[in-house]
């Protein structure tokens, strides 16, 4: 049969057949009406019914029964307040109450919660890349809780609660990982005892944290502050009590107080004023890059700070003091392979861009890094602004492409890990749950604090749009975390249910064959 295109049938005439068809469906002879009205085969009729059918008729919806939609958004709304609200049980069964919510009491919030958190999976990844790892503890009451995370996506990889912080405990715990196929490069951490002996028992490579290792100094910077204004005080006051003398031995004896409050209060203010200059200067020879952008070397490095060590033995008679620099020559040996891979590092980047570039780019590179760890905001915008102005004067270079330059080369110099600041961030952030829940707390729901944090996408900063799951693995988060681990439960609900239901029919199964097997003790049992 041969089909040709009617043009005399426009959209207009289209839409009013097919509506026709589909308000008269089921009417006896009312498709060969109108195959003869508007003369068209059956199947051109056919064919703009089943189009409009799709259109106008309703799509079906899953139904989701009342109990089950009001058990979900109870679950949600339990988690969504512990975890992201960081509320209290006790809190939690107030807010319940104040909005007239069901299973408001403690107990069953308790019991819910404990659930939840015992039907999320446990994430064990395998990563084919090297790894920095930054370790550190914090405490719930006396019970230590061991943290190890990636020092580059921030995801963590462990957080138990530990008998001890041993160095027996540190190595099975880095052992675990390595066992489980994770390839770590080193392990950035404090100078704890037990953490470093662990991460050398366990074949790794210790780095020392740069904040940890220079804050031994910190004491005598505020020490010093002190007594300078302390004495400065004093010469206010013996000033005021020399004028207020009348006589002329009066006069004589408070000049001379006056005198040396005058000659103690400069003693003072010379010996901070000279510390806190060492002070400042310790903290800038750990700059990775000199001011015109060139990368600098560990035995430029290593010169500098023991200058800066030598001149507070010598100039400052305090025991303490110089015992504090023993303590810290001896840790700063940890330090130097920074120096070293940073070396490595800026050489190869030097064979695939300019030297101008580079070094503009890795002066922006650490004007950002100081501006995200600036307190104060006015020196936060001053790094920042400084930061832009060296990444501009790398664009005006003839070289394309800069931003994915620039890119690599921030990625580059971010591998070379020398902070444990991030794990610091997260180490607050589980102290926050623990103060929420008076440091009473199970691994089982220290595991749902750690997969919050893991896939919790961030707001702000710059990571902000990624989780650490996201940054680690490079997958996108399949929901909220909140969703997620709600839906763990509910599918680990549902699985017991069908193992339920298939261990109900095993079982009767066997019933029904023993019965027929031993059809005689059946009766004398029912006898």
């Amino acid at each position: 049969m041969k089909f040709i295109r009617r043009r005399d049938l426009t959209s207009k005439i289209r839409a009013s057949i097919a509506l026709e068809a589909l308000l008269h469906r089921g009417v006896w002879g009312n498709i060969s009406r109108l195959v003869q009205r508007y003369q068209v085969s059956r199947q051109f009729i056919y064919l703009l019914l089943w189009a409009a059918s799709g259109l106008f008729e309703p799509k079906v919806a899953q139904v989701v029964s009342e109990p089950q939609r009001i058990e979900l958004c109870w679950d949600r709304f339990l988690t969504a307040l512990k975890l992201q609200g960081d509320c209290s049980i006790g809190d939690i069964s107030q807010i319940l109450k104040m909005l007239q919510m069901p299973k408001n009491a403690v107990g069953a919030i308790s019991q819910r919660l404990r659930e939840l958190a015992c039907a999320l999976p446990k994430e064990r990844l395998s990563l084919d890349c090297l790894i920095v790892l930054l370790i550190d503890e914090t405490f719930s009451g006396r019970k230590p809780i061991l943290v190890i995370i990636d020092a580059k996506s921030h995801y963590i990889f462990r957080a138990i609660l530990a008998p001890d912080r041993k160095a027996d405990t540190w190595e099975a715990l880095l052992k675990e990982l390595k066992d489980g196929g994770m390839i770590i490069d080193y392990v950035v951490g404090d100078q704890g005892f037990g953490l470093r002996k662990g991460v050398e028992a366990a074949g790794f490579a210790h780095h020392p944290d740069l904040m940890h290792l220079v804050r031994i100094f910190g004491p005598w910077l505020w020490r010093y502050e002190r007594i300078a204004i302390e004495a400065i005080k004093k010469e206010i006051e013996r000033e005021k009590v020399f004028e207020s003398a009348k006589s002329e031995a009066n006069l004589t004896n408070r000049l001379q107080q006056y005198e040396e409050a005058v000659e103690e209060a400069e003693q003072a203010m010379r010996r901070y004023d000279n510390y806190a200059y060492l002070w400042g200067e310790l903290i800038r020879a750990f700059d990775p890059f000199n001011a015109d952008g060139s990368a600098r070397t560990r035995s430029s490095v290593e010169g500098e700070i023991g200058a800066i060590l030598e001149l507070m033995e010598s100039e400052f008679n305090d025991s303490k003091l110089h015992a504090a620099v023993r303590s810290f020559r001896k840790a700063v040996e940890e330090y130097w392979p920074y120096f070293e891979r940073l070396e490595a590092i800026v050489e190869q980047l030097s064979n695939q861009m300019p030297q101008d570039v580079l070094r503009e780019l890795s002066l922006a590179w650490q004007a950002e890094k100081k501006s995200r760890a600036a307190k104060v905001y006015s020196q936060k915008k001053a790094l920042e602004r400084v930061a832009a102005e060296r990444r501009f004067l790398a664009a005006c270079t003839n070289m394309q492409d800069t931003d994915s330059v620039a890119k690599n080369v921030f990625q580059r110099l971010d591998s070379n890990v020398r902070s444990s600041s991030p794990i610091e961030a997260i180490n607050s952030q589980i102290r926050d749950y623990l103060n929420s829940s008076r440091g009473q707390i199970t691994q089982e729901t220290l595991d749902m604090i750690v997969y919050f944090l893991n896939h919790k996408v961030a707001s702000r900063g710059a990571y902000k749009g990624t989780s650490a799951w996201e940054r680690l693995t490079g997958e996108h988060e399949k929901g909220t975390v909140v969703d997620q681990i709600v839906q763990y439960s509910a599918l680990r609900k549902t699985s017991a249910s069908l193992s339920d239901e298939s261990g109900l029919s095993a079982n009767c199964g066997q019933t029904c064959s023993l019965n027929m097997l031993c059809p005689d003790s059946r009766r004398k049992k029912a006898a």
